[in-house]
């Protein structure tokens, strides 16, 4: 599924995501790589929506550039695997 932002600093989860674990999701959720670097990033529910937007650090700390691919696994109680390939 695609991932949309709004805005430079959002990214929209894809529509079938908010559709099976919406309410799952809180305001906090906890992005995570396989080097144990955590993220907190502020989710925004809006329109049957689910937007990351305050917070969205890991684009600087993994410098990602036009281009990258962000890979999210959900994995429950609002925390999400990330690998990033750029």
């Amino acid at each position: 599924a695609m991932i949309k932002r709004r805005a430079m600093s959002e990214v929209m989860l894809p529509k079938m995501f908010y559709d099976d674990f919406g309410d799952e999701v809180s305001r906090i959720a906890i992005l995570f790589d396989s080097r144990e670097n955590q993220f907190e990033v502020l989710v925004d529910k809006i329109n049957e929506n689910v937007y990351f937007t305050r917070g969205w650090t890991a684009r600087d700390f993994y410098d990602i550039r036009v281009g990258a691919w962000l890979l999210l696994m959900y994995t429950g109680m609002g925390q999400f695997g990330l690998i990033v390939q750029d």
